[in-house]
């Protein structure tokens, strides 16, 4: 901690979003939530996302991926409400947009985080966007194809147990058992492709 205390101590520019004084906020306040200490690592964070929230048109390359690695520790700590806001800052950033494949990571980070508030539908919207993004690509991936379509798949199921009208729940059903057959087809396949 002392190393990143001194590193913005020494910086002229006291800017938060500074791409010196971003980086050794960020690392600082990894380094205190790794060691346990979670209130000094709010803080650290804090003083990131409120020089970005002043500053979000001017914020240097790189404050999104910082937005996307803040969001996911808010994740680990249940904090999924905030971890879904600042995974939407990240991938909006005008001035430094994701790549197909950060964006469809990034939207099923909040695909899982809406999952975890039970937020079924918003989960499935997200998923199928991270499709989307991923499909948009000139290279798309099909193992993280498969991996989103499977996740989509278990949201539909979940939202089909919740479902009390019979005709929505076996549509939900029949929607996440074609989704696994696609994927188990494709993966069927590939592995023939690969003989």
């Amino acid at each position: 901690i002392y190393w990143y205390d001194s590193a913005l101590n020494s910086n002229p520019d006291k800017s938060a979003i500074h791409p010196s004084n971003l980086r050794s906020h960020y690392n600082k306040g990894v380094a205190l939530f790794r060691s346990g200490d979670i209130t000094r690592a709010d803080h650290s964070f804090g003083v990131i996302l409120d020089e970005v929230d002043k500053n979000f048109i001017l914020a240097p390359s790189g404050t999104a991926s910082v937005l996307n690695a803040i969001g996911c520790i808010y994740f680990v700590k249940k904090d999924f409400a905030g971890a879904c806001e600042l995974f939407k800052e990240s991938i909006s950033m005008k001035n430094d947009p994701p790549s197909p494949f950060q964006k469809a990571g990034t939207l099923c980070n909040i695909a899982s985080a809406h999952y975890r508030m039970h937020n079924y539908e918003e989960s499935e919207t997200n998923f199928n966007d991270a499709l989307s993004a991923l499909r948009s690509s000139d290279n798309p991936c099909t193992v993280m194809e498969a991996t989103i379509m499977c996740k989509l798949a278990y949201v539909l199921y979940k939202r089909g147990n919740e479902e009390s009208e019979e005709g929505e729940k076996a549509d939900l059903y029949l929607r996440a058992f074609n989704l696994f057959v696609m994927v188990a087809l494709d993966k069927n396949n590939n592995e023939l492709d690969d003989d």
